[in-house]
């Protein structure tokens, strides 16, 4: 969704069925997307990249998270961050 935006979207319309869905509010929706994120933690922005978790959260915290939403991860096909510790 955030690296690709116009294709993310265009998927989720297909898998819900939504042929009819205005085009003009497909094009409005990517047009106005932006995952272009200054953080600013006085703001609760941050940024939404994703695998910034590796430059945010200590090896351990992740090791925890990989290890409790482990089934979810994989269900998703997620990317588990190495366990190093």
């Amino acid at each position: 969704m955030v690296n690709d935006f116009p294709t993310w979207l265009n998927t989720v319309i297909k898998s819900l069925e939504l042929d009819d869905v205005d085009k003009g509010l497909v094009e409005k929706l990517i047009h106005e997307a932006d995952f272009d994120v200054a953080e600013n933690i006085n703001s609760h922005k941050r940024q939404v990249k994703p695998g910034d978790r590796r430059r945010k959260l200590k090896p351990e915290t992740i090791s925890q998270l990989n290890s409790t939403f482990s089934e979810v991860l994989d269900l998703l096909d997620y990317e588990k961050v190495p366990r190093e510790v």
